[in-house]
């Protein structure tokens, strides 16, 4: 018997933030220069300076993490709500 879709994101079966830039190729490509572009950056740093800047870097990502968080979140309450409604508008029909 197959799992349902709550119990496979539980269990770490589906994975929606890894699907999206696994099936982007123009978004990986994107994200190896911009690797590229910081070890080219880095190479050209002082010690104290390319610490610095991975700390900045460290900082930006948690920050742009907790935005999607917050988003996710929102989007799935925003759903959740929307399906509460379709169910209570579907007993309607039944109803009458």
């Amino acid at each position: 018997m197959s799992k349902s879709i709550f119990e496979a994101l539980y269990f770490g079966k589906i994975r929606p933030h890894e699907i999206v830039g696994a099936l982007n190729p123009e978004q990986k490509k994107y994200k190896e220069k911009i690797k590229s572009e910081m070890a080219y950056f880095i190479g050209k740093m002082t010690e104290e300076d390319a610490e610095r800047f991975n700390d900045l870097e460290d900082m930006f990502s948690c920050n742009s993490l907790d935005d999607e968080v917050n988003i996710f979140s929102n989007g799935f309450t925003l759903c959740a709500l929307l399906i509460l409604e379709i169910i209570e508008r579907r007993e309607g029909f039944f109803n009458a």
